[in-house]
């Protein structure tokens, strides 16, 4: 308790934001347990958040965090079509209405000195994206299925105004500790909501995938999928609903990168404990649900940052013990509560063997996403190119996945190669400021700078796991690049402050809150 109240008191948390997020919290446990069927209780609610939001920005924030690892809160807007607006991106629209209102009411201008201290090349990047929604539109409609299309389009944009929402209202040092604190408190709940779902939840009878004709069940918790939780007579749990597996062990990576830069600020045994044992909850969830990429990108970032970060090479040794000491540790755990799930597999595991002993690939293994890589290619070679339209993978795609398990693979087949270019030119102009910023005379012993670090850490992981097994309007990957580019911005913004007159200082950030 004296961890979390001293949490409290460092991240300079005001009272009326405490009260706002704490109702923010009660609240989103109240929604997983009722299905509201009137849109008016829907427009009531968003019409509520707007106020909040537009109140305090950083709310939104808080909210993103406890909504968007969720798989289970959403819209049936079709139900023979299965067309479904999850809550977060209906979310994003009052995120946008926020914008637009906070904009017309000049509440979040900035002086003209302000220009400055912004890190990022942004004419470049709106100018990218708007090219990059226009040609989205035209493959919308050029697209076979018109409605699913425009919905996936939505999808997409909502990660870009989280970007924005993000990069405009993240402008402190306090308040990125006070989101880090409030991401590692969402982990927590989601990685214990996850133990209870998968060893004392019921289970469903979930269709995995399809080979040669033969469609493999299994029966799983809803921790692995959000199949059927919006029946009535069955109601949501939070952990139940989450979203796929991979979805929660890249939340958790994520958590854990952060929880690092947390045990630099708090020195105190019985702090850094706690935070220990939130890794080690973190390590025993993420082999629990077999996320192999996110150990192995988790590796692999970890090795990058030593040798790209002179002061940290000499370090890169320790970095990969410490690492190997923490996923021994999580698997040994993972391993005593792993019996009583791997009982309820036992049917399932007989019928994998039996199919995959039949066929070239192992469905679970890097010849299974290469047959849909190569799947997906040919999907792009059909189109000339020109792209699909958004979600139109999900019609035909193998295994009945919605993507083609890789970013630029499943841009290039629904949004054309002119889509995927526009994307990736959008990651380079990040990635040079975060080359500049970073990794060009780091400052080690700045908590910006290692903050900025651990960004660029939990940034990399998720592209790396999105180009295995994440859908690319997931919004992990995107809220991660939203955080690394507001983290830039506050730090130049703070190292020109540093270099101006005291009073000139004074004149410009009079007026920021």
């Amino acid at each position: 308790m004296n961890f979390l109240y001293r949490s409290y008191r460092r991240s300079n948390i005001d009272s009326m934001e405490l009260i706002f997020f704490i109702l923010l919290l009660l609240a989103s446990f109240t929604m997983t347990q009722v299905i509201y069927p009137y849109a008016c209780l829907i427009v009531f609610l968003c019409l509520s958040l707007s106020f909040i939001v537009f109140l305090k920005p950083i709310i939104g924030i808080y909210l993103l965090i406890l909504l968007y690892p969720l798989g289970s809160l959403y819209l049936i807007l079709s139900p023979e079509a299965i067309k479904n607006v999850y809550f977060e991106e209906i979310f994003s629209f009052v995120l946008l209405l926020v914008m637009i209102l906070r904009k017309l009411s000049e509440r979040h201008q900035r002086p003209i000195h302000d220009e400055a201290f912004k890190a990022f090349p942004y004419k470049w990047i709106f100018f990218l994206l708007a090219l990059f929604i226009f040609w989205s539109i035209f493959t919308v409609f050029r697209s076979e299925h018109f409605f699913t299309s425009l919905f996936g389009l939505w999808r997409f944009i909502s990660c870009f105004v989280i970007i924005a929402f993000l990069v405009l209202y993240l402008d402190s040092y306090d308040k990125f500790i006070s989101v880090l604190i409030c991401y590692c408190f969402v982990s927590v709940i989601y990685a214990l909501s996850a133990v209870y779902a998968t060893n004392f939840a019921f289970q469903v009878k979930y269709e995995l995938f399809q080979i040669f004709d033969t469609v493999i069940s299994i029966n799983i918790s809803l921790l692995n999928q959000p199949a059927g939780v919006l029946e009535k007579n069955v109601g949501i749990l939070v952990g139940f609903g989450l979203a796929a597996k991979h979805d929660l062990a890249l939340f958790l990576t994520s958590g854990i990168f952060f929880t690092f830069f947390l045990m630099k600020l708090h020195k105190s045994l019985k702090a850094r404990c706690v935070l220990l044992a939130f890794i080690l909850l973190s390590m025993t969830i993420i082999h629990q649900v077999f996320a192999r990429a996110s150990v192995t990108g988790m590796f692999l970032v970890a090795v990058f940052l030593c040798l790209a970060i002179p002061s940290w090479r000499k370090s890169i040794v320790w970095v990969v013990v410490i690492l190997i000491v923490m996923n021994l540790a999580g698997f040994f755990c993972s391993s005593l509560i792993r019996t009583a799930h791997m009982k309820n597999m036992e049917s399932t595991l007989q019928k994998v063997e039996v199919v995959t002993s039949e066929s070239e690939f192992a469905p679970n293994s890097l010849s299974g996403r290469k047959y849909i890589w190569e799947r997906t290619i040919e999907r792009i070679m059909q189109n000339k190119g020109m792209g699909s339209g958004p979600d139109s993978l999900m019609q035909d795609i193998a295994f009945h996945v919605p993507h083609g398990h890789n970013l630029l693979l499943t841009l290039a087949a629904e949004y054309g190669l002119p889509g995927a270019v526009l994307i990736f030119l959008f990651l380079l102009v990040i990635a040079n400021s975060v080359y500049k910023s970073v990794f060009i005379e780091p400052k080690v012993r700045n908590n910006l700078w290692l903050l900025q670090a651990i960004f660029v850490a939990a940034s990399l992981h998720a592209l790396f796991v999105y180009c295995f097994d994440m859908p690319i309007n997931r919004k992990q990957l995107w809220f991660m690049l939203g955080l690394l580019m507001a983290s830039i911005n506050v730090a130049k913004k703070e190292a020109t402050r540093d270099k101006l007159p005291s009073t000139l200082s004074v004149v410009v950030y009079g007026g920021i809150e």
